[in-house]
């Protein structure tokens, strides 16, 4: 009898943890339809070039500390000014991809 009562007890503990998530997924599929203003932009933009600049600066010195190769700093480099892009191209909003297929709703750079 103890082991029907606690299968029961699991069955319905799993039940419910799939239905949350399955609430939580659909929530998530829905993309904020939010426009900025020009000012917001510019904003983020100033914020996006001054971390690319950090960012920059930090990469000298892992080259610098022989962490990484020149090369591999400039490719880094190129990966982030191709997402500046995108989020300049999307209106500085993060395009958000759900988790399903995501192989095919990866931003293409």
């Amino acid at each position: 009898m103890r082991k029907i009562l606690i299968s029961i007890f699991a069955f319905a503990l799993i039940f419910s943890g799939l239905t949350a998530t399955s609430t939580v997924k659909a929530e998530m599929k829905k993309t904020p339809d939010v426009q900025l203003t020009t000012e917001q932009k510019a904003e983020l933009s100033e914020l996006y070039k001054a971390k690319q600049e950090i960012e920059s600066k930090i990469l000298d010195k892992y080259v610098q500390f022989k962490v990484l190769t020149e090369d591999q700093k400039v490719k880094i480099m190129e990966h982030k000014d191709k997402w500046f892009k995108v989020l300049e191209e999307n209106g500085f909003v993060i395009p958000h991809h759900g988790h399903d297929n995501w192989q095919q709703a990866k931003p293409k750079f």
